[in-house]
């Protein structure tokens, strides 16, 4: 049995096939992709939006073996100079070396703050030592240091200034309160020169797992037991014809852990206080399709790139994903919220696309009568998701990770939350491929 039909799921239940096991996926969705979710209703010309999972890099070794494996395309994301917008002021990102135009840098921090970063950040990961051991954190007493703080704190440890972090955030989101020793493995393993995403959109990859898998997966399938003894395991789930059991030899359990509070299980010790204790953090996009890429007319300057303009405001950062699109004469650009971003985004209820909007508008000139479509996806209220990404607070990843990990008795447990690979599809499909060797092995 394998629960969920997200990446980690589809990647467990095709590797076990693919082994002679007798597989069933059962999914609560009509769906597969879980956090990969592409949209495509409301644009023209073929444009797209990805809701959940957008970049892969050339590290993502576990992601491009299945992006060959089923034949599917990568396009790159294109290059270009970035805006920001923050203090108030709109200004280009300044060439290296010289003087940001904010108020507020502590000392060593001007001339060159981006530089003074990438100290910080190359600190913390000089803590990490072997991220890949299996012990680690644990086994690593720099790294349980790490783990006492959030990335905000760390770098307030080393005297970054408030106005630091605020241009960091505009860079990469607000990211602050992410456990220190987390996100920086993550950034460590993660990270590759060349962002790229699936031609056509990011779902055509859990498709492609679903195409192969056929009639195996079971949708509208909501799982509301997982119950075991020493010789199986029970499922208990409903669907549009009532209730229903199955009994297994194995279990992969791909649920993210905020939807798994709602099964009933009979887990114990570090696992159920796991389970019970991740935080999924909020995330939220918001997509304007565009009527032409007007920023490469910017008055500051031709703008380009994924993140478009970084800002401290509840926008988050503007991305722009326009290279990925079909029409070459259309744009397509996003609000990208983490955290209380996404939050205050999430609170506008029915006004918050007027509201980014608005947003917009300010922050890329000339962007007025340019918006024709729109998609959004506020990642808190999804209820089969709980949030973006999971997330460890301050001390949990020491004990967190061991116990998220870890089978318990023939349940097995997959997800992009057990792995290094925290928020990324690469996460999701290295877990389901391990959960597979655990059982080859059991």
């Amino acid at each position: 049995m394998v629960l969920g039909a997200g990446l980690a799921g589809l990647t467990a239940a095709y590797n076990l096939m693919r082994h002679g096991y007798d597989v069933i996926v059962l999914e609560a969705q009509n769906r597969p992709g879980g956090r990969v979710q592409t949209a495509r209703e409301g644009f023209v010309r073929g444009g797209h939006a990805e809701l959940g999972a957008i970049r892969i890099f050339e590290t993502h070794e576990h992601t491009l073996k299945y992006v060959n494996e089923f034949g599917l395309q990568l396009v790159p994301y294109d290059t270009g100079q970035r805006a920001y917008f923050i203090q108030g002021k709109r200004f280009l990102h300044p060439p290296q070396g010289t003087a940001w135009p904010l108020d507020g840098f502590g000392p060593g921090e001007q001339p060159d703050p981006v530089t003074r970063i990438f100290e910080i950040l190359g600190s913390g990961i000089a803590k990490l030592g072997n991220v890949f051991d299996p012990g680690w954190p644990g086994s690593v007493p720099s790294a349980v240091e790490l783990d006492q703080h959030t990335l905000a704190s760390y770098g307030r440890s080393l005297g970054a200034s408030n106005t630091l972090l605020e241009m960091f955030y505009a860079q990469e989101g607000r990211c602050g309160e992410w456990n220190a020793a987390a996100v920086l493995a993550m950034e460590a393993v993660s990270f590759g020169s060349t962002p790229q995403s699936i031609k056509g959109g990011n779902d055509k990859l859990p498709y492609a797992f679903a195409a192969a898998l056929g009639k195996r997966i079971k949708y509208n399938s909501e799982v509301i037991r997982i119950s075991q003894d020493e010789r199986s395991v029970r499922i208990g789930y409903r669907d549009r014809s009532g209730r229903h059991e199955i009994r297994a030899d194995r279990c992969v359990c791909a649920l993210p852990f905020a939807p798994l509070r709602r099964v009933s299980t009979d887990f114990t010790g570090t696992k159920a206080d796991a389970i019970a204790k991740l935080r999924y953090f909020p995330a939220a996009r918001c997509y304007f399709q565009t009527r032409s890429r007007f920023w490469e007319k910017d008055p500051l300057g031709p703008l380009g790139g994924v993140n478009l303009v970084g800002t401290d405001t509840m926008a988050g950062r503007i991305w722009n994903t326009s290279s990925q699109q079909a029409d070459p004469r259309f744009g397509m650009i996003q609000s990208y919220m983490f955290d209380t971003d996404a939050l205050a985004y999430a609170g506008y209820g029915r006004r918050r696309v007027g509201r980014m909007r608005t947003m917009v508008e300010n922050l890329l000139p000339g962007s007025s009568g340019q918006l024709i479509g729109c998609a959004e996806k506020v990642w808190q209220e999804d209820p089969w998701a709980g949030g973006g990404w999971g997330w460890t607070r301050p001390g949990e990843l020491t004990w967190m990770r061991p116990a998220m990990m870890q089978p318990a008795g023939r349940v097995h447990f997959a997800g992009e939350h057990t792995s290094l690979w925290i928020a990324w599809m690469n996460g999701a499909i290295e877990s389901g491929e391990r959960v597979t060797q655990e059982i080859l092995a059991a």
